[in-house]
């Protein structure tokens, strides 16, 4: 099983022309006030087209996670899939769970 932080995260962009910062943040818990949140991933670049590209995906891996893990325990070893996407999707979790 995955150690990652749990979704949902959020994506927060802060521009300092020419330079942009994108932090993908994960909310932990809740003080008195607000929610305490845990920095996931920063992307600094010019690029911005790509790093919010990038950004989105990185955000977007908690539920990609679970939705592989859903399709790999309902289909088990008996798959309706082709071995080739099986195989893609196994691979694909067995990336993410190895540090």
């Amino acid at each position: 099983m995955s150690k990652h932080t749990p979704g949902p995260w959020s994506i927060y962009e802060e521009e300092d022309a020419p330079w942009t910062s994108i932090w993908i943040d994960a909310v932990v818990g809740q003080d008195c006030c607000r929610p305490l949140s845990l920095t996931v991933a920063k992307l600094e670049d010019y690029d911005r087209t790509a790093m919010r590209a990038n950004a989105a995906l990185i955000k977007a891996s908690p539920s990609m996670y679970a939705a592989l893990k859903a399709v790999l325990d309902d289909v088990g070893d008996l798959s309706i899939l082709s071995t080739d996407v099986f195989q893609a999707v196994k691979d694909a979790l067995a990336e993410a769970e190895t540090p």
